[in-house]
């Protein structure tokens, strides 16, 4: 007599299986998109502080810049010249087709760093979009959004969209 498994037995291992996979699958997805935020993040980082210290030997310290210009001009005395391959976009075109969230989920429509009028923003060639904004008054500092993911959703703070400064030492 031949010893083989009944077909109930087949199906329940394949139920098992599909539970556990089931069960597991969402963690691991959940885990690599983490991931792969922190290397975009890490990597932007690094490119943006990359440009900023070339930018540096031409213009002199960072402190010393002009945190008065509007975003705009900011843009393209102290970061545009060492930028690879950009398409520019000025804060009235992107905003007709970019929207930010908050961290919240709640559309960004009042906040500073997503609504200056002096805002200017470039696609990257590594599909990155980086924004210069200035805040109204503020005159040590510009703050810099990176979108890792482009145009590609959540555009969400804090989930692929992240804000730095570039500032003198001093408190802002």
């Amino acid at each position: 007599m031949k010893k083989a498994f009944t077909l109930a037995e087949v199906l329940i291992t394949l139920g098992v299986i599909g539970i556990v996979a089931a069960m597991t699958i969402p963690n691991i997805v959940a885990d690599y998109s983490k991931k792969r935020t922190i290397t975009q993040l890490k990597k932007s980082y690094t490119e943006l502080s990359q440009l900023l210290k070339m930018s540096e030997i031409d213009n002199g310290n960072i402190e010393y810049w002009d945190y008065t210009l509007s975003g705009e001009d900011f843009y393209y005395g102290y970061i545009k010249p060492y930028l690879k391959k950009v398409k520019e976009i000025p804060n009235k075109e992107f905003k007709r087709y970019m929207v930010y969230k908050n961290l919240n989920g709640t559309m960004c429509t009042g906040e500073v760093w997503c609504t200056q009028e002096d805002s200017y923003y470039s696609y990257l060639s590594n599909g990155v979009v980086m924004g210069v904004m200035t805040h109204p008054g503020q005159t040590k500092y510009k703050a810099v959004s990176i979108d890792i993911n482009g145009q590609n959703n959540p555009n969400q703070l804090g989930k692929d969209v992240f804000i730095f400064s570039i500032s003198k030492t001093e408190k802002c």
